[in-house]
């Protein structure tokens, strides 16, 4: 059900109630007293969030015939309300209106409520008007008409005649006035009681004060508050306490307090301070789906502001204690602290607390461990079962001074193995003397044997002297199969060799018959990849889709080859998916000769080269000569990357590097971080001074053209990042705006975008926009309003009350506009009036008020214009000088015009030669 709040409405009506004489009766007749019709109304005015309010305000009164909804009967606006320092006021209503409050309203016997408007906030839940208005209608009743009744007494008549005489008689009425006087004694300020027909004597109700600051005291004559009771009450039905305000999207409004308040005797100060408690309602959530209300617990002491002590109830009725809350008892009482016992950690004495296993002491099943003692297991299958999936990962690695893993197997039958391993790496070893060490004495066997999806054996040796990463003997020099590397050697120390091999026909021979990335021989070294032959230095083939002829990585040549014989000699041929492919830290691949450094010709890429060095000038493809480095191929001519720690794929420049490519970073507008060195696919770098010359000398570091096509194309799909950005860092003298940022030119004329953020065009401003018609979407142009000043617009409507109104600037438009110096308003009614005008105005808003002293109360419409901030003085600035430059910088930049390649038939892109490969 919805809350009404009554109040109680007093209107003072002096019944001044004496007995005549019939003398004096016949002079009575004569006066016809008028009932004003005023209603005396008490309230307290109070904001939105339910602080009372001070000074002078202007309240709007409505009489409705519901408690909700529905248009006002009746309004009345009456400005300059005086409040105490409290809030209370005291106001008649129909005091501004000339017949005062209809006595209509109150004829038909329903209910009448009173809505209250408080300046501009909302209108407060409506209170519903008790009996004493309804007393205004009694005011004719003793009326005929609204004659007195001597009116209809007919005067002596003449002589001769029969006296006719009419008397208007009304019956008795049990509670008329004594016919005596009114007898018995009373107090000032008690209200009366009636101990019997004729004798007052005081009630227990006494008020002091009158209007905002009267008090009605019970069983008090020293009220302390608007109602005092002393004694017990019975209240037999809900005590309401109502909201003190209508919730809106901006907040809500709490409850009206359940105030108790104790007094105690602080001896410090030798005085009595009282101790205040409070239980409010208060709303959470406001303006959500979730919104509700909370009890709350506030104290302060003396005539401090509470605040809340952090006990609260819930709507669903769950309690939330205040800080530092405990409970008694042993058992079931508060918890004071968790203490970490052997192998945890954590615990605390505060707060929520965390325990944890300690992994110093205690391993993880699902968590890589590190063992430091001797560990023995024992096991009647598998001792130990280690198998890793990912990709690059080892079954089992060991490192120690003399065998990096050792596995002795004693078994006399069956497929006995010292070591045996699975994963990506077969089997993996590090040590001073063997990498891994494996004998058999069985006939048939096998030394190691190692068989994996990437490497069937791998051998790192890292001592000094004649190391060796993997050493066989035997029939085969060694042998080895996988699906990745036939055999793998690699070998860190200056002058040896990852893997060394002599023989009558292959000083070494690898086959890779696996899929993807497979290599027929693989070595990485001082040399990578070192052979010497009187057919082939280094001979490498593969046949498998993906796989690579002759790969090698080194710190100096990733390959290296030289051919002395005659005829068709070549330093290193290699053929495959890619022709030939090299990496080290200096030179991907390095090749010199008479004719071609490096020829290369393949379905993928001519030439590919990677460097991996971090530091120095590390190049991944190098090539010197009339045009440096000039490729052919299927899908690209020259491709060039750069990891993430690189700088540019590709890097160009004209004359020299310049000092702006070497800042250690370049910011645009807070947004845009680009680190030193800038990383770029391309990179045009020049350091050619254009500002020389008055900024006549144009040679860009980057040039593009084209015939009736494109000349340059940015694209990207970022959700954040724009696909093209300009700096320009200059000053130009005059500050940012007096440089160009970007300037876009054609036949007819020029817009360029300062460094300031301007935009300076020769053509007109337009925007293309879309129309809606049964006949389908037009696009027409439309045109921006120019001024002769920097000015912004604002516009609004807002409500003329009694002739009046004011209007507050929207605050984020009063920051962008110095409203410190003259700005414009434009007024426009939007109903009858005898016109409107604008009768002050200030920095955050204007008054507006109708001609004549009218007292419209309709709706207007405005529109304001004021300047822009720091942009005060500017008026058509002059910028001729600037223009002229542009115009001159820009036939600087003209070339003399060219037919199109279209008109030119025959016309064909000219190739670099090409030559057949060479034969093996």
């Amino acid at each position: 059900m919805k809350q009404i709040r009554v109040v109680l409405l007093l209107v003072s009506i002096v019944l001044l109630c004496s007995l005549f004489s019939p003398a004096q009766q016949s002079v009575a007749t004569a006066v016809n007293a008028t009932v004003p019709p005023l209603i005396q109304f008490s309230n307290v005015a109070t904001d939105e969030g339910g602080s009372s309010m001070s000074g002078e305000v202007s309240i709007t009164f409505s009489l409705y015939n519901n408690p909700q909804g529905g248009e006002p009967l009746w309004t009345e606006t009456q400005n300059n309300v005086q409040l105490d320092p409290t809030g209370h006021y005291s106001v008649q209503l129909g005091i501004t209106k000339p017949a005062g409050v209809p006595t209509t309203l109150f004829t038909t016997g329903e209910a009448r409520w009173l809505g209250m408007r408080i300046a501009e906030q909302a209108e407060q839940p409506r209170v519903l008007l008790l009996s004493v208005p309804y007393a205004l209608k009694a005011g004719d009743a003793a009326t005929i008409g609204g004659l007195p009744p001597s009116a209809f007494v007919m005067a002596t008549p003449g002589t001769g005649s029969s006296p006719t005489t009419f008397i208007a008689s009304a019956a008795a009425d049990a509670d008329a006035p004594p016919a005596s006087g009114v007898t018995g004694s009373g107090t000032t300020d008690f209200i009366p009681l009636w101990t019997s027909s004729s004798n007052l004597a005081n009630s227990i109700l006494f008020q002091s004060g009158t209007g905002a600051t009267a008090s009605i005291g019970v069983n008090t004559s020293t009220p302390a508050a608007t109602l005092d009771v002393k004694g017990s009450e019975t209240v037999r039905g809900v005590l309401f306490l109502p909201a003190t305000g209508t919730a809106t999207a901006a907040k809500g409004a709490s409850s009206q307090p359940l105030a108790l308040t104790a007094s105690v005797f602080n001896s410090g100060t030798g005085t009595m301070v009282a101790q205040n408690f409070r239980w409010q309602a208060q709303p959470t959530g406001n303006n959500t789906s979730n919104a509700s209300a909370v009890l709350d617990l506030l104290y302060s002491s003396g005539t401090n502001v509470g605040t809340e002590t952090g006990l609260q109830i819930s709507s669903a009725g769950l309690f939330t204690f205040a800080p530092g809350q405990t409970f008694p008892g042993t058992g079931d009482g508060t918890i004071t602290g968790v203490t970490a016992g052997t192998n945890l950690t954590g615990g605390g004495t505060s707060g929520n607390v965390t325990l944890n296993l300690n992994t110093a002491n205690v391993p993880l099943l699902a968590a890589a461990n590190t063992f430091t003692g001797t560990e023995t297991v024992n096991a009647s299958g598998t001792a130990i079962n280690a198998t890793a999936t990912a990709a690059g990962s080892t079954g089992v690695a060991g490192t120690a001074q003399q065998f990096g893993l050792y596995g002795t197997a004693t078994g006399t039958t069956g497929n006995t193995v010292g070591v045996y391993g699975i994963g990506a790496d077969g089997l993996q070893g590090s040590g001073t003397v063997h990498g891994v060490y494996g004998a058999s004495s069985t006939a048939g066997g096998i030394g190691v044997y190692g068989t994996a999806p990437q490497f069937g054996l791998y051998g790192t040796a890292t001592g000094s002297g004649k190391t060796v990463g993997v050493f066989g003997s035997g029939a085969d020099g060694v042998q080895g199969s996988g699906t990745v590397y036939g055999v793998y050697g690699a070998s860190s120390t200056t002058g040896a060799t990852g893997v060394y091999g002599t023989a009558p026909q292959f000083g070494l021979y690898g086959v890779a018959s696996g899929t993807g990335n497979t290599v027929g021989v693989f070595g990485t070294g001082a040399d990578g990849l070192q052979g010497s032959g009187t057919v082939y230095g280094v001979y490498g083939a593969s046949s498998t889709t993906g796989a690579t002829g002759v790969y090698g990585t080194a710190p100096q040549f990733g390959l290296y080859g030289v051919a002395s014989g005659s005829g068709n000699t070549v330093g290193v041929y290699g053929s495959g998916a890619d022709g030939l492919q090299g990496t080290g830290t200096v030179n991907g691949v390095y090749a010199a000769g008479g004719s071609d450094g490096v020829y290369g010709t393949a379905p993928n890429f001519g030439l590919y080269g990677v460097a991996t060095a971090t530091s120095g000038n590390s190049v991944g493809v190098f090539g010197y000569g009339i045009d440096g480095l000039q490729g052919s191929g299927t899908k690209y001519g020259v491709y060039s990357a750069v990891t993430s720690t690189g700088t540019a794929g590709t890097y160009g420049v004209y004359g020299s590097p310049s000092s702006t490519g070497m800042q250690p970073y370049f910011l645009f507008d807070g947004t845009f971080d680009l680190h030193a060195l800038p990383q770029a696919g391309v990179w045009a770098d020049t350091n050619w001074d254009g500002d020389l010359g008055d900024g006549f000398q144009y040679v860009p570091a980057l040039l593009a053209t084209a015939d009736n096509n494109l000349a340059a194309a940015f694209v990207n799909n970022s959700n954040l990042v724009p696909a093209i950005i300009a700096l320009n860092s200059g000053t130009g003298g005059g500050g940012p705006s007096a440089v160009d940022v970007l300037r876009a030119e054609g036949t007819g004329g020029s817009c360029t975008l300062t460094g300031g953020g301007d935009a300076a065009c020769t053509g007109t401003l337009k925007s293309v926009v879309a129309t809606t018609s049964s006949e389908g979407a037009r696009r027409v142009e439309t045109y921006a309003v120019q001024s002769a000043e920097n000015w912004f617009e604002d516009a609004g409507t807002a409500q003329l009350v009694n002739g009046t109104a004011s209007v507050n600037l929207e605050p984020v438009f009063g920051q962008t506009v110095n409203t410190g110096v003259e700005y414009h308003v434009f007024l426009t009614p939007d109903g009858d009036c005898k016109g409107l005008y604008v009768s002050s105005k200030s920095a955050s808003g204007f008054e507006v008020r109708e001609l004549g002293g009218g007292a419209s109360s309709i709706a207007f419409e405005y529109r304001i214009m004021a300047k822009r901030v720091g942009y005060e003085t500017v008026r058509l600035k002059n910028l001729t000088e600037r223009f002229n430059k542009q115009e001159a910088q820009s036939k600087k930049m003209q070339r003399p015009a060219r037919a199109s390649a279209a008109t030119q038939p025959g016309s064909v892109t000219p190739m670099p030669p090409l030559r057949a490969a060479a034969q093996q």
